[in-house]
């Protein structure tokens, strides 16, 4: 399979949010990891949930975040717990392939309406 193929398994996540390291989420996604994450910038729009947590949407600016390189052998796992994680069955985000500094990655992005929502001028902390 070509790295295009929408079938080909990644094991690249690009994360944003509380997934990144030394955030409240990172510790669930740590084990899977396999190499240091990488700074890494994305096109799409970042909001303030105002929940305590950020989300992205597809459309023009720049979000930034970190690739995350998973362990080959423990990338189903993985996503399986994250997605539960980002509420995916529940229809809360989405996981999606994007494009991040050059490299096809994962992502979990925000379907619905912003309503309510602040922009974010690129990277969210908490706080924000």
């Amino acid at each position: 399979m070509s790295p295009t193929d929408p079938n080909a398994p990644l094991t690249r996540l690009f994360v944003y949010g509380t997934l990144k390291p030394c955030e409240p989420r990172w510790p669930a996604l740590r084990p899977y990891v396999q190499d240091d994450p990488r700074p890494a910038t994305t096109i799409g729009r970042l909001w303030d949930t105002r929940r305590g947590w950020p989300a992205m949407t597809t459309g023009d600016g720049t979000t930034n975040g970190f690739v995350v390189e998973l362990q080959p052998d423990l990338v189903d796992e993985a996503l399986r717990v994250l997605d539960d994680i980002e509420g995916v069955g529940s229809g809360l985000f989405q996981r999606r392939r994007i494009a991040a500094s050059g490299v096809e990655c994962w992502a979990y992005l925000w379907p619905h309406a912003i309503g309510g929502m602040a922009e974010v001028d690129g990277t969210w902390s908490p706080g924000d």
